[in-house]
């Protein structure tokens, strides 16, 4: 019988092969790569099977309206150690048709979307078969024996796409979400034919767009600038009576609007120490609108989304002065408190 031989016994005959040779062959080079690649033993690479993993995430749901990006972690956990044991990870489209992900609320989105890494740049996460890149998946291996990890985790970063819900991006309020799935395939990453899906589970992300109605107080014609401008004063100089000064109520909104106004004296403009008024007439967007002493009256309302900033929706206001007959001499004025609420 012919004795078997050992790796190193297989070495020092190559080595031995090498030697005579050396002395009357100019190839070295060539003969030490050709020991050291017969010698050298290749890695295995176990597939991981699907009794043998799991993988779960700590909250299925996770909120994204806070100021930082939340990370959202992975934990992938062994029941055997008798094995070594290779596996990735890939992370589907959700409801979009690309890696572009949204957030949906009916026919609404906003653009959101998984990092592999807070920092830019950013490495988006992706699965089989768009996945090429090993900064778009992750990858693991367990190591035979039980003084292994039994569990790793892994972290990732949805993170919102600009532009947000605000004054220059308005969306109709609700809960605006999509749902991916974490997909655990066996073996190495790339793989050469198609993975095997050994298990998965759901990660649901939400962004809340709250109903907001925004007043800002401009000059006729100028558009809206961030933040609202919400104090306005119309100086006429010398009263005259027929004297007119005009301005622009502009609102944003995105579930309706309703604008109330208060004024101090009721549409008049009071002296400053005697007890005389000269009165005013206000029309806004081109209607005559009756203003009562210390009562808030609504002056206009209206549902549905607003255009977006710099134009909202424009009501054009004016102010004026009534008769100035028998009126005393001295500053005269009046204060109008304007409130817009969300409906």
């Amino acid at each position: 019988m012919t004795k078997p031989v050992s790796v190193n016994s297989l070495l020092s005959v190559f080595h031995r092969v090498f030697r005579s040779v050396f002395r009357s062959s100019p190839l070295r080079t060539t003969l030490i790569g050709a020991c050291l690649l017969i010698a050298a033993p290749s890695p295995a690479h176990a597939n991981c099977a699907a009794q043998d993993l799991t993988i779960s995430v700590p909250f299925p749901v996770r909120q994204l309206n806070s100021p930082t990006n939340p990370s959202v972690d992975i934990t992938v956990k062994r029941k055997k150690q008798s094995t070594d044991c290779n596996f990735w990870i890939g992370f589907s489209k959700g409801q979009s048709s690309t890696y572009d992900r949204k957030l949906l609320s009916a026919s609404n989105e906003l653009d959101y979307d998984i990092f592999k890494t807070p920092s830019s740049p950013p490495l988006v996460l992706k699965s089989y078969p768009e996945a090429v890149s090993l900064g778009e998946v992750y990858t693991g291996r367990f190591i035979k024996g039980g003084g292994s990890p039994s569990q790793q985790t892994f972290t990732s970063y949805p993170q919102m796409i600009a532009p947000l819900p605000g004054p220059f991006h308005i969306l109709p309020p609700g809960a605006y979400s999509d749902t991916v799935q974490i997909r655990l395939f066996n073996g190495v990453f790339p793989p050469t034919t198609a993975p095997v899906e050994i298990a998965s589970v759901s990660q649901s992300y939400v962004f809340g767009v709250l109903p907001f109605a925004i007043v800002s107080l401009l000059d006729t014609g100028l558009p809206y600038t961030n933040p609202p401008i919400a104090m306005k004063t119309l100086n006429f100089g010398t009263l005259t009576s027929g004297e007119s000064m005009s301005f622009d109520l502009v609102l944003l909104y995105n579930s309706g609007y309703r604008v109330t106004f208060n004024s101090q004296y009721g549409a008049r403009m009071k002296h400053d120490t005697q007890e005389y008024y000269v009165p005013y007439t206000m029309t806004i967007n081109g209607v005559d609108t009756t203003l009562n002493a210390g009562q808030g009256v609504v002056v206009s309302s209206g549902n549905g989304v607003s255009p977006s900033a710099p134009t909202g929706h424009r009501l054009p206001v004016a102010v004026t002065i009534g008769s100035t007959t028998g009126m005393l001499a001295g500053p005269y004025g009046d204060s109008i408190t304007i409130e817009v609420t969300s409906i």
